[in-house]
């Protein structure tokens, strides 16, 4: 049968738990319509055995692409030229995906044209062991109608557990994301924006992302081991979002959409400087980073000052940026306090 959806699973030494990923899909009525590509990113303990057993028993539905080290970046750019099903998604091969909101996006997407599809998604807190929802659909959208981009471009929160993105997009528009380089979810995103048309919502939580599991990237001493793919990857999404401003075929929402965007994470970098500067000598490259983007990407360093993280630490923040940082110990003297009112 022609297939549906393709999954694409990046795998690093992933042996302890992807099997956990597996299963979330070979129990399904929809196994059929997926095509689901493992790319074992050169894994150096037994996780490609493990998924050879699963397209053994499931040859039509399961396949493994297995390569050189690339890093995520890389499982993405094998996959997309690969993929054969009407839409595609990335799941991560350490996280899951709800059986019967799985079973549902797969229906609508038979009959979809829509170029991008959001869905709601869960959180797995490790720690707490909670599933918290995560609303990324917007309050007031309608389900499983093709609508205009252009309406919901502002309001839409896109992150990667929540899209699924119609592949001959992807593939027509030759999207490739940096390799050997962490957080490429978010250059994935932002290459999406200016090309997407059309976007429809379904109303069923679909994945499921493992939150506190040891060694992730996103935790904060994760952040700091990988700061160069942070740097990296802000760098070229606030160049790509500058160059997209001045282009013409992208609708006037899209540029907004797209620079609040740039600003957002330019904003989150900056707050990770400022919470390890004190401990680990990171001026040289804050002050680097500020002047890349004043260079470079001037509207998104202008939007930062609009950032809303609560108005008490954006007056901070942009009173240390304005000040070229003099004003920073005033931030940490004035953090502490707060703290210590708690």
């Amino acid at each position: 049968m022609n297939k549906v959806l393709t999954i694409s699973v990046a795998a690093y030494n992933a042996a302890a738990y992807i099997e956990k990923c597996l299963d979330s899909f070979t129990g399904l009525s929809v196994l059929d319509a997926l095509d689901i590509i493992v790319v074992d990113d050169g894994s150096t303990d037994h996780t490609a055995q493990l998924v050879k057993q699963y397209c053994a028993r499931y040859p039509g539905s399961i396949r493994l692409i297995q390569k050189e080290n690339g890093g995520h970046g890389s499982t993405i750019n094998a996959s997309i030229p690969q993929a054969v099903g009407k839409y595609y998604k990335l799941v991560d091969s350490d996280d899951w995906v709800d059986a019967e909101g799985m079973q549902q996006l797969v229906g609508f997407l038979e009959k979809s044209d829509a170029d991008l599809v959001v869905s709601d998604y869960s959180q797995w807190l490790e720690e707490s062991k909670k599933l918290v929802p995560v609303i990324t659909t917007p309050q007031a959208c309608v389900y499983e109608k093709t609508l205009p981009y252009t309406d919901y471009a502002e309001s839409i929160k896109i992150y990667l557990a929540g899209s699924t993105i119609k592949t001959e997009l992807l593939q027509k528009n030759k999207i490739r994301v940096s390799e050997h380089c962490f957080y490429v979810d978010t250059e994935f995103v932002f290459y999406l924006m200016p090309i997407i048309h059309t976007v429809a919502f379904t109303e069923k939580s679909v994945y499921v992302y493992w939150i506190g599991r040891a060694g992730q990237s996103v935790a904060v001493e994760g952040c700091y081991r990988h700061l160069d793919d942070l740097e990296q990857v802000c760098k070229n999404v606030a160049a790509f979002t500058q160059a997209k401003r001045q282009d013409a075929a992208v609708e006037e929402a899209v540029k907004r959409a797209m620079l609040e965007k740039a600003a957002d994470e330019a904003y989150h970098y900056f707050d990770l400087y400022m919470l390890f500067e004190d401990i680990r000598g990171l001026a040289p490259r804050r002050t680097a980073m500020q002047q890349f983007l004043k260079s470079n990407a001037p509207d998104v360093y202008a939007a930062m000052s609009r950032v809303n993280r609560g108005k008490r630490l954006s007056v901070y923040f942009n009173v240390c940026r304005l000040t070229n940082w003099c004003a920073l110990p005033l931030f940490r003297l004035a953090h502490r306090v707060r703290k210590g009112n708690k």
